[in-house]
């Protein structure tokens, strides 16, 4: 049964009825505001993950919020309402508040589902979540700053915001004009790299593969578990006392009580940059992409140990650039490195993408 607010409908879904949203979902996720981390299908991965949880309903909800005009759906709200939270700086469990589904998975980008934003529909959602849920405290964490909804939000409450480092390379004109936008160090590293290769016999090649089957991620796997092995190793030792006993504790209620988030097993409408030296996989750039606005977003990046020296995330990536700009190909737009600052995304031309979180309270 709908609810009426200032001539909005408000139709409420749980996670169990996610799939009743898909006709409306479809429609409004080619907006020029959204991402593929606002796709239908993105969310059909991390919705069937949720429903998986032993303690899914214990201390939140998962609550979609579709307003309409008439027939007509304007926008969806994918909302988590937690009930309780507690903290000590960093660490423990966000306090009671409305968040954005997907904050703590690997969805970089969060966001209302709409095409048009309409400000009366989202005012409209609001006053029913906090009517509804009893939720006054807003928390929406990662969103994209030139987005509609977010100057919404900033002009209408008094918002706090955290800003967050993310990073993304939109293709120019040519490939004359990348090569140029790199500093004179950046090209020199990148032959230095390709000509160290060769010397040592290495015939590196690259490939661009969409929609990649079972047996290549399997392999991709085991290189990122490598990589995560090192780097977990790295953390340990300049964890803090309380960090430390957090993570332990934390490590066995997600054993317990959550279902294991396997991202490139689940997702849809993916890509994956290789980079082999015969049939070895050395490197690669993994990720989901969003056809309609010709955007490509890496979640997931690995370099095999053993050919660090060679660069070839980097090297080949420039290589690619070359060939694509030759061959006269328009269908990328943007490729998006999403979160994190690191130094590997500067070097290859990506300019800084504003996101913040806001926090703010509804009077």
């Amino acid at each position: 049964m709908a609810e009426t607010i200032n001539g909005y409908s408000i139709y409420d879904y749980s996670s169990a009825d996610f799939e009743k949203l898909k006709p409306d979902w479809q429609l409004l996720e080619k907006g020029a505001d959204m991402t593929a981390f606002q796709s239908y299908t993105w969310y059909d991965g991390i919705n069937a993950l949720h429903n998986r949880e032993r303690t899914k309903n214990l201390f939140r909800r998962w609550r979609y919020i579709v307003v309409r005009k008439g027939e007509l759906p304007l926008l969806i709200a994918p909302l988590e309402i937690k009930r309780c939270g507690f903290g000590y700086k960093n660490y423990g469990a966000a306090p009671r508040g409305v968040y954005f589904i997907g904050r703590m998975g690997h969805t970089d980008y969060l966001n209302f589902v709409y095409d048009r934003f309409d400000p009366d529909a989202a005012a409209a959602m609001l006053e029913y979540v906090a009517e509804k849920y009893r939720q006054k405290r807003v928390c929406f964490d990662r969103m994209l700053e030139n987005t509609e909804s977010y100057r919404y939000l900033c002009r209408t409450y008094a918002v706090k915001q955290s800003p967050e480092q993310c990073a993304a390379l939109m293709l120019p004109e040519s490939f004359e004009e990348y090569r140029t936008s790199l500093s004179k160090s950046t090209r020199q590293n990148i032959r230095t790299a390709v000509n160290r290769a060769k010397r040592n016999g290495l015939e590196l090649v690259h490939e661009l593969v969409l929609d990649e089957g079972d047996d290549l991620k399997e392999e991709l796997l085991l290189l990122s578990r490598q990589r995560d092995k090192k780097k977990k190793a790295n953390s340990k030792k300049e964890m803090s006392f309380v960090g430390s006993v957090y993570c332990f504790f934390a490590g066995i209620f997600r054993k317990l009580f959550t279902a294991r988030l396997d991202v490139m097993r689940v997702s849809k409408n993916t890509f994956c940059f290789l980079v082999k030296d015969g049939e070895r996989i050395v490197s690669y750039f993994w990720g989901i992409r969003n056809d309609y606005l010709k955007e490509y977003y890496v979640i997931l990046v690995s370099v095999d140990p053993e050919y660090e020296w060679y660069s070839p995330n980097i090297s080949h990536l420039y290589l690619f650039l070359e060939e694509y700009f030759a061959e006269g190909r328009e269908d990328i737009r943007l490729l998006d490195f999403t979160r994190g600052a690191e130094g590997y995304k500067k070097t290859i031309g990506c300019t800084t993408r504003p996101v913040s979180g806001i926090r703010f309270r509804r009077s």
